[in-house]
């Protein structure tokens, strides 16, 4: 692991992670500090993996072979070229998919103040991207007519980044309307080349945030790969299930997702100009009734939710996935 990885891990299991895990978790079920430290060391959990997968209620077995934040990092580590994942950048992304996103944009490196000034004056909301912040923390839903846009002008030239607002509509707009709820596609590329999807999730906000992160108390659910429907209730990182939406209630176990073949064909296809050496990503695609377009791709994107969601443990699949790719 990097030094950056190490002083992530340990940010995670630090005693100040306990206070926001102890109400949900070890104040009910009467769960130890210590049994937890405990299992920090055996398995390589933080306090998100031992709630979230529920260490206190596993066998040894299971245990191990839950995708632990270390494990994680073994298999981001080894499954990616280090170099080629850098189209995953936001910048690089824009370009690189250009094909896939149907989202306008502008480059503050490249563009002046004035053409986004210019390019601001027929819409309603922007995004702004702050490309160093992770999780959705840097995503930020900007009302034009709340703007001063002379605060703008600091980011010409910089590494922000500034899109159009991409309007959903339907029942995905429908299951929180202040969300762009997104579907996560993950794919994998074997040693021969063949891309597959072992998984997919729908991703749900939650209230007034804009954003549908798990991090930012979204919820998500299992999408079946070959029907494209949604084959659990909602989650979140806490484990509560929410078989219709919370504040919409709309029903989320059950639903389809629309012209589902055809984000399958979409995320294929750009996988397929991936560079060499990448074999794992996690695409996140917003559709609307006009428009299936790429958001954004992560090399890193996160298994817990694929765990939670699918109740499938993946350390054992992704070691033996590690050994065929180190192999090559």
């Amino acid at each position: 692991m990097t030094n950056k990885q190490i002083r992530h891990f340990f940010e995670y299991i630090s005693p100040k992670n306990f206070i926001e895990y102890s109400e949900k978790f070890f104040k009910v079920r009467g769960i130890s500090l210590i049994d937890f430290y405990l299992k920090v060391f055996r398995y390589g959990a933080t306090f998100n993996d031992y709630c979230t997968y529920r260490f206190y209620d596993f066998k040894h077995v299971k245990r191990r072979e839950c995708m632990t934040l270390l494990k994680s990092h073994k298999v981001w580590n080894g499954i990616n070229d280090k170099k080629a994942i850098q189209v995953f950048s936001k910048r690089e992304f824009n370009y690189h998919f250009a094909e896939f996103r149907s989202i306008k944009w502008i480059d503050c490196v490249k563009s002046s103040f004035d053409e986004f000034r210019n390019w601001v004056k027929d819409k309603e909301y922007i995004i702004m991207k702050d490309p160093k912040d992770t999780c959705g923390r840097g995503v930020h839903k900007l009302k034009i007519d709340d703007l001063n846009l002379d605060d703008y002008r600091k980011y010409f030239p910089s590494n922000y980044l500034f899109e159009e607002y991409f309007f959903q509509d339907g029942y995905l707009h429908d299951l929180n309307p202040a969300s762009l709820n997104t579907i996560r596609v993950y794919t994998l590329v074997d040693v021969d080349g063949n891309v597959f999807i072992p998984c997919a999730i729908l991703r749900i906000g939650v209230g007034s945030s804009h954003l549908d992160n798990a991090h930012a108390g979204g919820l998500f659910a299992q999408i079946d790969v070959d029907s494209g429907i949604v084959i659990s209730s909602g989650l979140n990182y806490y484990n509560e299930r929410y078989p219709f939406h919370p504040i919409s209630r709309k029903q989320i176990i059950g639903m389809c997702v629309p012209r589902w073949e055809n984000v399958k064909k979409t995320v294929i296809k750009a996988t397929e100009i991936l560079p060499n050496g990448i074999h794992y990503v996690g695409w996140d695609v917003a559709l609307s009734s006009s428009a299936i377009t790429l958001i954004e791709g992560n090399e890193n994107a996160d298994f817990m939710i694929q765990e939670v969601a699918t109740g499938n443990t993946l350390w054992p699949y992704y070691k033996k996935f590690l050994k065929t790719i180190k192999k090559k």
